[in-house]
């Protein structure tokens, strides 16, 4: 048959997102995308992929993240392995492999870490944590550092994932400080991307031997990036001199916040979602309402494709971008899930009988959610259910103990398997929840403000009851360490 090689315009794939706030989203890819990204990861500086390299894949192929990295590597001929049970043998797998290249989300960097400490006990253990330490201050200092510690340590830890990676890299998910310190001492150098399916995966990633951390690095070269301003949630991208009106009374009372919705443009950058009933692809199939969402998110300008990501971002001094925010209420655990806040929160607080408030803090330096509830209007219920089961106490009391935990928890597991909630969505322990109890009518109290662990007085709900996020992250803030026990150290709020 003839040849029929593809056109620059043609369909490669439709990739689709997890689904997690809906109906997934089928993100149609064109050939140009693809290759794009895939001649910028080959090329990024430090460290480019040569044919001599060798990947272990455990990633889903099902995400655009795995994808683009086994196309990557399989263009430049290098060699590709299939883990033999996903990231559950991993350890086993990387020792057999012994990759040059080896590319995760956080929780796996997170997993080794945990393992090679928990082996670090006693005197073994301090003397781990000091030459962490110092590694880390040559690192960020250039002070020098004992190569010695390499030979004690470091040395055998590389050896735990292959003994020869040239560069680890972590995505689909932030990382934290913690994690990102430990990797570049014990395993590697690491880079740290940020993408999304809609920009054909990577759009940045940090130089390898930046010193600087909490960053996702410069665009790649095959994309354009832009700040939007986001006046409701007091982000501007410019200079004060630009704004008037409103947004110079931001400015002038120094609310303002430097950044803004991060938008992507370029040849990787998709078309839009796929609906079939658009441009005669299934003629009489209805609408799956992906048109309007295309509408939404995309637009085009000057042949680019420009997607509006939702992230709110601001640059570093260097030409960094930073994802300090996000537009939507979502965010992705340290596993690379998807957290829907609204509809979790509206689930428990609409179909459990216990509580009148539900807020699911943005935390995104751990695998699972948490939740902090105010028991209020229903505290009849509770008290009635502690007379039953001998739970003492006053209203205060009885709403803060164990027991009334293990309630929520057992009631909040019936309510998300009848919601038919993803099992990350579930509340894996007792101690995920934080219960308080606020006398009927606190709703005033929380929009007249609240005072916070920050020092200020905060309004935790608008006039019409909507919550205010940022300030709820600090009203519950003194609680974190308890429904997030093992949460990094370098926690920030959001």
């Amino acid at each position: 048959p003839e040849d029929t090689p593809p056109c620059t315009d043609d369909l490669v794939t439709i990739m689709y997102t997890s689904g997690t706030t809906g109906m997934p989203k089928g993100v149609m890819l064109k050939h140009q995308g693809v290759v794009a990204t895939i001649s910028a990861m080959r090329n990024h500086p430090g460290v480019p992929v040569e044919a001599t390299d060798v990947h272990l894949s455990f990633l889903p192929l099902a995400h655009i993240y795995e994808r683009q990295n086994v196309l990557t590597f399989l263009s430049t001929g290098a060699v590709v392995y299939f883990a033999s049970n996903g990231v559950k043998a991993l350890l086993p797998d990387l020792g057999v492999v012994r990759p040059t290249f080896i590319t995760g989300v956080p929780k796996v960097y997170e997993n080794v870490r945990d393992a090679v400490t928990r082996q670090m006990v006693g005197w073994k253990g301090k003397l781990f944590a000091w030459a962490l330490a110092a590694k880390i201050k040559d690192i960020e200092t250039g002070c020098g550092y004992c190569p010695i510690w390499d030979k004690l340590f470091f040395e055998k830890t590389r050896a735990k994932i292959g003994g020869r990676a040239r560069l680890l890299i972590t995505g689909g998910a932030p990382i934290s400080r913690d994690t990102l310190h430990f990797a570049r001492c014990a395993l590697g150098p690491i880079a740290q991307g940020y993408g999304c399916t809609e920009a054909s995966s990577t759009m940045t990633a940090t130089l390898v031997y930046d010193p600087e951390l909490g960053h996702a690095g410069p665009p790649f070269g095959t994309v354009a990036v832009r700040l939007v301003d986001v006046p409701d949630m007091n982000y501007y991208s410019g200079a004060e001199e630009n704004y008037w009106g409103k947004a110079r009374a931001i400015f002038d009372a120094g609310k303002n916040k430097s950044g803004g919705e991060i938008w992507v443009g370029g040849p990787g950058v998709s078309p839009g979602y796929y609906d079939p009933s658009v441009n005669g692809l299934k003629p009489g199939v209805p609408s799956n309402g992906m048109a309007k969402k295309t509408a939404e998110d995309f637009f085009q300008e000057d042949g680019w494709s420009w997607f509006k990501t939702g992230d709110i971002g601001t640059w570093t001094s260097t030409g960094c971008l930073k994802v300090v925010d996000r537009r939507k209420n979502m965010f992705k655990t340290s596993l690379g899930e998807y957290i829907p806040v609204e509809e979790i929160e509206k689930a428990y607080q609409e179909s459990c009988r216990f509580v009148d408030f539900v807020f699911l803090p943005k935390e995104t330096k751990v695998a699972y959610v948490a939740l902090c509830v105010v028991v209020s209007e229903s505290i009849g219920d509770v008290m009635k259910w502690a007379k039953e089961n001998a739970v003492a106490g006053d209203r205060a009391a009885v709403v803060a103990s164990k027991e009334f935990a293990q309630l929520l928890f057992a009631e909040f597991e019936t309510i998300a398997k009848a919601k038919k909630l993803q099992k990350f969505m579930y509340i894996q322990r007792p101690c995920n929840i934080h219960a308080e109890f606020q006398a009927p009518g606190y709703q005033e109290q929380w929009i007249s403000g609240v005072e916070c662990s920050n020092g200020a007085t905060e309004q935790l709900l608008t006039a019409t009851l909507k919550a205010r996020r940022a300030q709820l992250d600090q009203y519950f803030a003194p609680r974190f360490p308890h429904i997030y026990p093992d949460r990094p150290r370098d926690h920030v709020l959001p």
